[in-house]
């Protein structure tokens, strides 16, 4: 056994071999461990390296770009013709334009430095709009909102009106929050928009003043062509009669143009939408045109698509102005041949669609673009001696713009001009109004029997206007009715009449000295003086939109001078109680032969009791002075005389 000591044996030599490999290839295994551990924490470093490398890049371009905001901000404050300042959470300032230099003695490093707000606009603004200020500021820096408002600041011997934007901002680089201030001054814009508006009303009041004044003389002239026409047996004095009445008719018409002209170009023009019935409008458009078309020698046709709803909704004032100034114009411009009107009604789209067409003069290709431009006549030569003013179809095309609808034309020079409209007018009641030919023959037979019939000798009405002229015009256009008409001069008169007597239907004329009509009305309505009466407002005020606005007054209608025959008697059929209307013919006849009294006074008192003694059993007559009473004597006959109560004759 010793001779085997020290010696390995060979099983125990392999052993250890295999544990030492084994040892080394953990070690080799730990190695590449730690190696690919080395390689991925490097990779890591590097990618912090890079991103630490463009943090430094991002910050130095956020920095520079700062800067540069900065700069522009400064260049911007500099240059800037208002007051702005950016002030802190806690109203410190921060930055403000230059302006604020020239307006106080705080410098613009101060403010940078950081100055309470308050402190830097005392010497801008006083106590009580500061305070103002100040309260909105804090509201914006809580509910982190904008705000804007109209700041009225009475500072030294100045009164300055600031609109003031007041802005919520919060930076995203350094955390910072504050307000910026912008002040406005708008004391010289709103300033100018009070002279424009003043400017506005004068020129309102003056084209107000100017149709009252035109259409007053108008009234006249248009009453006594009416009387010569009606009174007269002379047909060489009833030929120049009509042909002052149609002078007299354009011009109200030109006037009217230049007035609606004026008032949609000031943005006045209002499309009030009503209820109206569809029948009506087109009853008018033929008792207002058909006449023209005939005395012409033109064929007029109207053909009205029978399936067109009975009640539409939109402006049946601005529909029938629109018809009627294209009727009107094809008329004007057509010597022979025809006049077509055709309407329909669109029930998909909403829309009545009018086409009229003419066999007139035609328009050149190239005139067409111009056709709807103000003042524009074309070949101004060849149509000298056809009257207008060339605003008719611009007022035309700017009320179907108004009212959402499309105007357009076809033409060819020398075979006429054919004219399209569609306007959205909503249905109300689709019931078709059916055979409008059968309603016209219909109509036609109630006027003219209507007309046969006016006679209303118990019916008393009061007439108010300040002109002297005006009464005998309207007494006059009455006469044939046997109305009692009571004559007042003033509002004041009218009312002392109206606390004494009772009327029927009161015509207030509104633009009278003192007291007008509106305010008399308003005392009449107050003192319950005339309950359940109509009052009909009697103005020459005709701008577009006045009769909407007599309405919104409380008169109960609209009638405007010149006042014509047909719609003064359209008023008292109307409005006159109907028990008061004596509908048999033969009475309209036998007055006639009732003897005619002229009665002389300056005493609305003394006329009015010598009209309630003379009553119906004799047609009276009421002047205020002898020069009025000569004028009626030159054309007519009377009876008798009576002045001042007494009888003379």
């Amino acid at each position: 056994m010793e001779e085997n000591k020290g010696i390995i044996e060979p099983a125990a030599q392999d052993a250890g071999v295999v544990d030492v490999e084994k040892e080394l290839k953990e070690l080799r295994l730990k190695q590449k461990k730690l190696e690919r551990e080395n390689r991925r924490l490097q990779i890591e470093m590097d990618t912090i390296k890079d991103m630490n490398e463009q943090i430094a890049r991002t910050q130095g371009f956020m920095k520079k770009e700062n800067q540069r905001q900065i700069f522009y901000n400064t260049q911007l404050l500099k240059v800037s013709p208002y007051l702005v300042l950016m002030v802190d959470e806690k109203l410190k300032t921060v930055m403000a334009s230059d302006v604020l230099t020239q307006m106080t003695d705080v410098s613009l490093d101060a403010v940078r430095d950081g100055m309470q707000l308050d402190e830097v606009l005392s010497k801008v603004l006083e106590e009580s709009a500061l305070n103002s200020l100040l309260e909105k500021c804090h509201s914006v820096l809580e509910n982190k909102v904008s705000d804007t408002f109209m700041l009225n600041n009475y500072f030294g011997e100045e009164e300055k009106i600031y609109k003031v934007d007041i802005n919520y901002y919060s930076s995203p680089v350094e955390g910072a929050s504050g307000l910026c201030i912008l002040f406005t001054d708008m004391t010289e814009v709103i300033e100018a928009k009070e002279r424009a508006e003043k400017a506005d009303k004068a020129k309102s009041n003056f084209l107000a003043n100017m149709s009252h004044e035109i259409r007053t003389p108008m009234n006249a002239i248009n009453g006594m062509s009416e009387f010569i026409l009606r009174d007269s047996t002379d047909e060489e004095a009833k030929k120049n009669a009509a042909m002052i009445k149609s002078a007299a008719k354009s011009l109200i018409s030109i006037i009217n143009d230049i007035l609606d002209f004026s008032k949609i170009e000031s943005g006045k023009m209002e499309i009030i939408p009503v209820k109206y019935d569809s029948s009506a409008i087109f009853m008018d458009i033929v008792n207002m045109t058909m006449k023209r078309a005939n005395d012409k020698g033109l064929v007029y046709e109207l053909n009205v698509d029978g399936d067109i709803p009975t009640t539409l909704y939109g402006d049946e004032i601005r529909v029938r102005q629109i018809m009627l100034n294209i009727i009107n114009n094809a008329i004007k411009y057509t010597e022979e041949g025809k006049v077509s009107v055709d309407a329909s009604y669109d029930m998909d789209r909403e829309k009545l669609i009018i086409r009229v067409s003419d066999s007139g003069i035609g328009i050149r290709e190239e005139d067409q673009q111009k056709l709807f431009d103000s003042f524009s006549r074309l070949e101004e030569t060849r149509n000298r001696n056809i009257e207008g003013t060339g605003l008719g179809l611009n007022i035309t095309k700017q009320l179907v713009d108004m009212m959402d609808g499309e105007i357009g034309v076809s033409s060819r020079y020398g075979s006429g001009t054919v004219f399209t409209v569609s306007i959205v007018q909503k249905c109300i009641d689709p019931s078709p109004i059916g055979d409008f030919g059968r309603s016209i023959e219909k109509a036609a037979v109630e006027n003219e029997s209507k007309r046969s019939k006016l006679y209303a000798p118990d019916a008393r009405i009061l007439i108010v206007d300040d002109n002297e002229m005006n009464h005998e015009v309207i007494t006059g256009l009455i006469s044939d009715t046997r109305i009692q008409v009571t004559n007042a001069m003033s509002g004041p008169e009218c009312l002392e009449y109206l606390r004494e007597s009772s009327f029927d239907m009161i015509f207030l004329d509104q633009m009278m000295p003192g007291m007008s009509g509106t305010s008399t009305l308003k005392v009449v309505k107050d003192e319950k003086l005339a309950e359940n009466v109509p009052v009909i407002a009697l103005t020459a005020d005709a701008i577009v939109g006045a009769r909407d606005m007599y309405l919104r007054e409380g008169f109960t209608d609209y009638l405007s001078k010149p006042i014509m025959y047909e719609e003064l008697e359209a008023i008292l059929f109307k409005y006159l109680p109907e028990d008061k209307i004596d509908t048999d013919e033969h009475l309209g006849q036998d007055a006639d032969a009732l003897p005619v009294v002229l009665v002389i006074s300056d005493s609305s008192a003394t006329l009015s009791q010598v009209r309630s003694f003379l009553g119906k059993g004799c047609k009276g007559v009421f002047v205020r002075n002898d020069e009025q009473a000569g004028r009626y004597l030159k054309e007519h006959t009377v009876d008798y005389v009576i002045r001042d109560g007494r009888s003379m004759t």
